[in-house]
């Protein structure tokens, strides 16, 4: 029997698409359970919808597998150790005001780079804001986490081994990269133009660790008697929520924290957003691709409990808000494996590009239309043309048809006329 600890009320609490997502977890961990301490679930638990997309197969967040040193990793173990190992979050105060073009070239799924803005009240009601820069990235690739699952190894073994690839180290070398094209680092000679940077501070999740007795890995989650202050991603929309952490207790279970609000599958759709909800939008770089899943995917815990009540129910207190002012995005060609209907929803159209959202100031759009013209792609969509896809060969179909009502010639002409495709004879000899 696998031990498994819920933080929540009750497991029935659980959607039945998580109840569904547990059940396929344990039983992969079932031939080994005599190996496992535990699995602890998280409030964020759940599908990583945009990393299953990219990866192709089930890709769970928001829990905790804590294993003895004997325990086997397979291939199939990939459904909890998440592919962006040793994701760090490092956060920055800018101590000098500049509004910065921000530039980065990051890849994983779920990375980040952007600028973000904190505001407080004091005891005599006087406001006062912040500016901070967060970069949320990892180096790991899909290739070499595929490695580390291939290796066969005992947990002991793969955590000697996961710790010599300095995954960690790696990423924030290539954070500190990113951040010296932008910003000028405290302690070196101003640069005139570059805002300053102070005030550090970095937790690293998605990560194996260890008690001496057994390992664990912390996925979408982290411990909290190692990080106390804690930037929660609420989404790439909404920002982070800046939390402190009281737990003393030595109880494993409940010095976990989520590092995200997790994932539903379910999107904000452009047509209905409010003007200014796509003005914000369109500030956000989200590379060349025609939308971002990411960008339009909403939180889970937004929508099944309040802030408030969450904060309270997981012994943490809220210190504030980073709300986002812009934002880099990673490009994934993710989107076209979603259904037709789907794709339309999440990707902007010419009428979401006012003459404001075109001509906003900054990074985002100006930016975006310069290097892509934004305008001429929310013309255009694209989808997997594939024959085993029903949309391809209803497009082939009517590509007559399409040719008269809009213009637009599907196969070249030379090639297909008259109800018949030409095609040289060494090239049909190939299908015989």
């Amino acid at each position: 029997m696998i031990r498994v600890d819920v933080n929540l009320k009750k497991p029935t609490s659980m959607s039945p698409v998580d109840q569904d997502n547990l059940a396929e977890l344990l039983s992969i961990l079932k031939p080994q359970s005599s190996k496992i301490v535990c699995v602890r679930l998280l409030e964020n638990f759940g599908e990583d919808y945009d990393m299953s997309l990219k990866a192709e197969r089930t890709i769970l967040t928001g829990l905790q597998v804590q294993l003895r040193p004997s325990y086997i990793i397979s291939e199939k173990d990939g459904i909890w150790i998440h592919p962006n190992i040793s994701q760090c979050r490092t956060s920055y105060t800018v101590t000098s005001k500049h509004e910065p073009v921000l530039q980065a070239d990051i890849h994983n799924v779920h990375n980040r780079f952007g600028t973000y803005e904190t505001s407080r009240v004091d005891e005599f009601g006087i406001k006062s804001s912040s500016n901070h820069i967060v970069i949320d990235s990892s180096t790991c690739s899909m290739d070499t986490w595929r490695n580390i699952l291939s290796k066969n190894m005992r947990a002991t073994d793969l955590y000697a081994y996961v710790k010599s690839l300095k995954l960690c180290e790696k990423t924030l070398e290539s954070q500190k990269n990113i951040l010296q094209a932008n910003y000028n680092m405290e302690g070196k000679e101003t640069i005139e133009g570059m805002p300053t940077l102070s005030e550090m501070h970095t937790m690293e999740y998605n990560c194996f660790n260890s008690n001496g007795d057994s390992f664990a890995f912390y996925n979408g989650c982290v411990a909290t008697n190692t990080e106390h202050i804690i930037l929660v991603d609420k989404g790439p929309i909404h920002g982070y929520l800046q939390i402190e952490s009281y737990q003393d207790d030595e109880n494993a279970f409940k010095n976990i924290i989520p590092t995200s609000f997790g994932f539903r599958n379910a999107f904000y759709k452009w047509d209905d957003l409010r003007s200014e909800h796509r003005m914000k939008l369109l500030q956000i770089n989200w590379g060349e691709e025609q939308c971002s899943t990411a960008l339009m995917r909403k939180p889970k815990i937004l929508d099944t409990m309040s802030i408030e009540k969450w904060a309270s129910k997981s012994g943490v207190s809220v210190l504030g808000t980073y709300s986002m002012n812009s934002l880099i995005l990673p490009a994934h060609d993710i989107s076209s494996k979603l259904p037709l209907n789907t794709i339309l929803d999440i990707t902007p159209s010419s009428k979401h590009l006012t003459d404001d959202a075109v001509n906003v100031k900054g990074h985002g759009v100006s930016g975006y239309m310069q290097k892509y013209s934004l305008m001429y792609k929310a013309s255009e969509v694209y989808v997997p043309f594939e024959v085993k896809s029903k949309l391809t060969l209803q497009l082939l179909t009517d590509c007559t048809r399409i040719k008269e009502e809009y213009g637009v010639q599907l196969l070249n002409p030379e090639i297909v006329r008259d109800g018949k495709i030409f095609l040289p004879r060494a090239v049909l000899e190939k299908y015989i």
